[in-house]
């Protein structure tokens, strides 16, 4: 997959790892994502990353809330600047 200026997107996975240093509920989930064994390394859309959450033990309407965001931000990085 390509992102910008034609260079390969960064995964949603590691671009979460990225933002593990955070002390916000993003910080929050990419550290959980990491401990995690079972947090899909290859999510390709966010209705897939919202399945897992949903479906994760400790899916709560929050988590839930968070992933959202999260994806938005994520997809909001990988894409192009306007001209």
């Amino acid at each position: 997959m390509l992102g910008s200026a034609g260079m390969p997107m960064t995964s949603f996975y590691d671009w979460l790892a990225k933002q593990k240093r955070l002390r916000t509920p993003l910080g929050d989930l990419a550290r959980a994502a990491a401990r995690d064994r079972d947090f899909p390394r290859e999510v390709a859309s966010l209705e897939a990353l919202l399945d897992y959450v949903r479906t994760s033990s400790k899916g709560s309407a929050q988590a839930v809330v968070v992933a959202r965001s999260a994806y938005q931000a994520y997809e909001r990085s990988e894409r192009p600047p306007p001209k």
